[in-house]
């Protein structure tokens, strides 16, 4: 999904992320952060979607391959 979108959807875009992150309280405890929600367009957030690599590209946690599906008949 290469589609460049219009100037004006990314200014839009960026103004919200931005007004969405500049907004969000920082909380110190237990260390700085902010947690923000919605922070892209929806149209942004579709394509970032779409872009991830599939499930079974990511190794599994606690290491070792994937483990093997069997197609057994009943």
């Amino acid at each position: 999904m290469n589609a460049q979108l219009p100037v004006a959807t990314l200014s839009e875009t960026l103004n919200l992320t931005t007004y969405r992150v500049a907004n969000e309280p920082v909380r110190t405890y237990p260390f700085p952060h902010f947690y923000a929600t919605d922070v892209f367009h929806p149209d942004i957030f579709r394509q970032i979607h779409a872009c991830w690599p599939r499930p079974d590209v990511y190794p599994r946690a606690g290491g070792g391959p994937p483990p093997l599906r069997l197609n057994r008949a009943a």
